[in-house]
C-alpha cells in the first residue's frame, strides 16, 4: 500500500490530465458496450416486428454512438 501512495504522489501534478484520460476511457468503454446492444435492439425491435421507424431510430443512435467514439478515441 505504501508503494501505491508513492505512485499517486507522482500523479498529483497531472491530476487534470489523469482525470480527463480516465473519464474519456470510461466513456469509450461504455460506448463499446452500447453499440452491440443497439444492433440487437435494431434487429429485435425493428426488423422482426416490421417497424421501420424503430430501425431508423436505432440506426440514427448507432451513427451518434460512432461519432462519439471517433471523438473520444
Amino acid at each position: 500500500m505504501k508503494n501505491f501512495w508513492r505512485l499517486i504522489s507522482y500523479l498529483k501534478p497531472y491530476k487534470r490530465r489523469f482525470t480527463l484520460s480516465f473519464t474519456l476511457a470510461t466513456i469509450s468503454i461504455g460506448n463499446d458496450l452500447l453499440v452491440p446492444m443497439l444492433f440487437g435492439w435494431t434487429i429485435s425491435r425493428g426488423l422482426e416486428s416490421g417497424r421501420m421507424d424503430q430501425v431508423v431510430l436505432y440506426a440514427g443512435l448507432l451513427v451518434v454512438a460512432q461519432a462519439i467514439k471517433s471523438v473520444v478515441n
